[in-house]
């Protein structure tokens, strides 16, 4: 069946999607309109009421923003109408060490899980991004295993692993060795692999 799903994000994200639906580009052309199965808003109180066991928040926010975004969820949930049914909260970030913060923040409000991504999208604006694939790993738990399943079901490629935090590192090691020639080149991450410059990656994973 058709999961529900809310954005929350700016307001102009929320404008812009129920106005208009989700624009999804690149790989996919499909826009997908605001009702039933897709709403958009921009303040944890339109989320509050219904969050409870059985959903499942994707916290998406950069690394840095990690603890403060857990922070104003965990006050959220811990009033909300669903009492004690913690959902799940699954972590996007790269890098390692921010979690720490999020677990103590959502003790006992939620379940946190990490989340390896490997996926290419390009912003476009509000509500209108580009797809580009890739693949997400998530950790091989009960929860980890449903939202795999999830992912699937959308189409997306999902798998699941016993070591997540190796998986983890390599992201890290990935993102060392791609993201400051992407950055360099002003290219997007797909166009900054040229032979010319495998020496330079091999010594950026080197020290990594």
């Amino acid at each position: 069946g058709v999961v529900p799903t809310i954005l929350l994000g700016r307001p102009a994200l929320r404008r812009a999607v129920m106005a208009h639906g989700l624009r999804l580009a690149g790989r996919l052309q499909e826009t997908i309109p605001a009702g039933e199965r897709l709403t958009a808003v921009c303040a944890l109180d339109e989320v509050r009421p219904v969050l409870g066991a059985g959903d499942a928040v994707l916290l998406t926010v950069k690394a840095p923003h990690a603890a403060a975004a857990a922070a104003e969820l965990a006050a959220a949930l811990r009033a909300s109408a669903a009492g004690s049914a913690h959902p799940m909260v699954f972590l996007l970030q790269n890098g390692t060490g921010f979690e720490a913060a999020v677990r103590a923040a959502l003790a006992d409000a939620a379940v946190v899980e990490p989340v390896v991504a490997h996926l290419g999208a390009t912003w476009v604006a509000p509500g209108h991004v580009e797809d580009w694939g890739g693949r997400l790993i998530c950790a091989e738990t009960p929860a980890g295993r449903d939202l795999a399943e999830l992912f699937r079901r959308a189409g997306l490629d999902a798998t699941t692993t016993a070591d997540l935090e190796a998986e983890r590192w390599k992201k890290i090691a990935f993102n060392c060795a791609l993201n400051p020639f992407a950055a360099l080149l002003n290219a997007r991450n797909c166009d900054a692999l040229p032979p010319r410059l495998r020496a330079w990656r091999r010594a950026v994973l080197a020290e990594v």
